[in-house]
């Protein structure tokens, strides 16, 4: 049984998935499974994800239902204890779920860590601060106010706290992860690795760039 199950939503990300399956695999932290979920692509993200050879990944593929439903279809097929989630064109430093994991080793009440975000360009040449907040402990008033967590690429999770809030909103279009955070926070603590660990890549068609939308 794996320790931690990561799940990547991918819907028509051919040009980034592999780097971002590499920056899951060479984690400082090897005893882990990633389930990748192809959520209806039209491009070649499904054969992409099969092509990978190594046993601790599995390559699903799903009609489309959106990024809430394929991390929902994901925490379904996975055996870890702890899970956390990251899109299909971010990145994470090498040491980001082992950092995650000994913060909440440090603090057992909690039933999650996060970490500080560098915004990163399409091409992930350039970099800058993203959200960079430590609350710790009781985050539920801060996160009402906004999602300093920062995306869904960021939190190592206990597999029992994601279950217990019922996963995702599969009816959201937006916001789906700060909603999944809200629910978290409201019943228990944070922990926080006050780290820049999430290369979170920002373009033109990223969905934070649509405003109707969000």
């Amino acid at each position: 049984m794996p320790l931690v199950s990561v799940i990547v939503p991918a819907y028509n990300a051919e040009d980034t998935l592999l780097a971002t399956i590499h920056s899951v695999l060479q984690q400082s932290l090897q005893d882990l499974e990633l389930i990748i979920v192809d959520d209806g692509s039209s491009d070649s993200t499904f054969a992409i994800a099969q092509s990978v050879k190594d046993p601790r990944v599995r390559a699903l593929s799903f009609q489309n239902g959106g990024a809430a439903m394929a991390r929902n279809r994901g925490i379904q097929q996975a055996n870890g204890d702890f899970l956390s989630f990251i899109d299909a064109d971010d990145l994470w430093v090498t040491h980001k779920l082992e950092k995650q994991l000994q913060a909440l080793q440090e603090m057992p009440e909690a039933c999650g860590a996060y970490s500080w975000t560098l915004i990163m360009d399409a091409e992930g040449e350039t970099f800058y601060p993203g959200n960079c907040e430590s609350f710790a402990g009781d985050v539920y008033p801060q996160l009402l106010l906004s999602n300093f967590v920062g995306s869904g690429s960021n939190m190592l999770v206990r597999r029992e706290a994601s279950e217990a809030i019922g996963g995702f909103d599969a009816c959201l279009r937006s916001h789906e992860d700060w909603d999944y955070y809200l629910r978290l926070a409201y019943r228990w603590p944070f922990a926080v690795v006050s780290e820049p660990q999430i290369l979170y890549r920002k373009t033109d068609s990223s969905l934070c760039s649509n405003f109707e939308v969000m």
